[in-house]
């Protein structure tokens, strides 16, 4: 607040630039100085102990101090950015290894590093993704955009409820690890708002897996704060639709959450995402190819989520399969699926009456609502074709399942009426990152030049498929 106050009420703006200078200066020479006390702390120096434990507890005020800042006067931080990024990759870092006996890790307590923690990340986001743009926009350091890849994988190392990734961790509650995976899932979700593409496929799974948390407000906080970043990519101009169906389809993981008041949060979230994403179809319908239709329509989200749950850790191998039986094994799936399938998607009569419009869909009313199953159809449909091919290499498995998924989705579909016209089977243009085509023959630049003029006509005009 304090810092707000002072650039919204301090003028000129160079005395507001040195009043927010000078109290930057001590945060970072605090930080900094944490960092040289850790990396040379001996287990004979008990003062340096004494001054270390002191230090760790008033760190997480000098990260906020620096968060304040950055969101507010960006232009004060950015020559100490890199410098504030190396100090919390080391805090990210600090004890990850098994060598954590040392007496600088017995002189903080666990609280203490589950507040350093937080708070290193949340100053992070702020620096490189601030949530309220600045009055005056300053481009990031090309150092420092660089190292957004490596700070975001040491941020979602901490995501693993499983395997606490620093010592300290292992000795802290259970609700205070959930808070450190909920600020670092938080922190992740922030920076994804203007750096998406610098995220890698790893950080984005371990970050849909917060929807599976074993903390249950963990699970409802970030689904919250996951239905806020699908609704911003939407509303951008032009609007960001496959990062937003890319992240909506996160929300059918929650159809396997225990907790019926999860679940109920989820599927609002979703709705939110099925009417806003209709909203943009129509609005954007006029100028827009056959195939960019596809990708605009809700529907697309079909895609990302058949990839997500095919890349899923506990997705069932064989072994798993001949030990507990194929019912058992694929039902938590089925009912991600369910979860994501069984709902109305058409939101052209009745966008604001939801009562009216189940019932309606449940009556079978209206072409649209065999259109839009049509546009399913024609998704599981394009995802098999691509899928199809020789079965050698390292992707096999993924591809199996894949095929797997699509073939549960056809299950999970409901029933078109038997009087209904015929499908027509349509492409879907689909990213390549997530499936690749796979081709038949090996006949060398022959076939190299055919697969390029295939894709080539596989581009719908005005839309960019491979922001994925």
């Amino acid at each position: 607040q304090a810092v707000s106050l002072i650039v919204a009420m301090v003028t000129p703006a160079e005395q507001c630039h040195s009043l927010l200078k000078g109290q930057l200066r001590k945060s970072l020479r605090a930080v900094l100085d944490s960092a040289d006390s850790a990396g040379g702390a001996s287990s004979s120096n008990k003062s340096r102990i004494k001054s270390s434990k002191k230090s760790t507890q008033q760190l997480p005020r000098h990260y906020d101090v620096i968060s304040s800042i950055a969101s507010a006067c960006p232009s004060v931080v950015v020559g100490s950015m890199m410098d504030i990024t190396n100090v919390i990759c080391s805090v990210l870092t600090t004890q990850s290894n098994a060598n954590a006996s040392s007496s600088s890790t017995r002189s903080s307590s666990p609280s203490s590093w589950v507040q350093l923690c937080i708070s290193a990340v949340k100053c992070f986001a702020c620096m490189v993704a601030p949530k309220r743009a600045p009055a005056i926009a300053v481009p990031l350091p090309g150092e420092v955009v660089q190292s957004i890849p490596s700070v975001l994988d040491y941020i979602g190392n901490h995501l693993n409820p499983l395997e606490p990734h620093a010592a300290l961790l292992e000795a802290a509650t259970k609700e205070e690890r959930g808070e450190v995976r909920l600020a670092c899932a938080e922190a992740l979700l922030q920076v994804a708002r203007k750096h998406e593409e610098l995220m890698q496929h790893n950080v984005y799974m371990d970050l849909c897996l917060v929807l599976q948390d074993p903390i249950c407000g963990v699970r409802r906080s970030f689904a919250s704060e996951l239905g806020d970043l699908v609704s911003f990519f939407q509303r951008q101009n032009p609007p960001m639709v496959t990062r937003a169906c890319k992240y909506a389809a996160a929300f059918s993981l929650s159809g396997a959450d225990p907790t019926m008041e999860n679940r109920e949060s989820a599927s609002q979230h979703l709705e939110r995402f099925l009417v806003q994403g209709d909203e943009t179809l129509r609005a954007y319908a006029p100028r827009l190819s056959a195939q960019a239709k596809c990708v605009y329509a809700p529907e697309y989200v079909l895609v990302y989520a058949v990839h997500l749950l095919a890349s899923h850790p506990d997705y069932p191998t064989e072994e798993d399969v001949r030990d507990h039986g194929e019912e058992e094994c694929f039902d938590p799936f089925r009912k991600m699926l369910e979860f994501l399938l069984d709902r109305p998607w058409h939101h052209h009569q009745h966008p604001s009456n939801q009562r009216h419009q189940k019932s309606a869909v449940a009556a079978g009313d209206g072409a649209a609502t065999e259109h839009d199953q049509c546009l399913k159809e024609n998704i599981l449909e394009s995802i098999l074709k691509v899928q199809d091919g020789d079965n050698d290499g390292d992707g096999d498995g993924k591809r199996r399942a894949v095929r797997i998924l699509c073939a549960m989705a056809k299950e999970v579909l409901p029933k078109r009426p038997s009087n209904s016209a015929e499908v027509v089977h349509k492409v879907v243009p689909l990213p390549k990152t997530m499936f690749p085509k796979r081709s038949r023959d090996c006949d060398g630049v022959k076939d190299a030049k055919k697969k390029k003029t295939k894709e080539c006509l596989l581009q719908p005009k005005n839309i960019n498929l491979v922001d994925a």
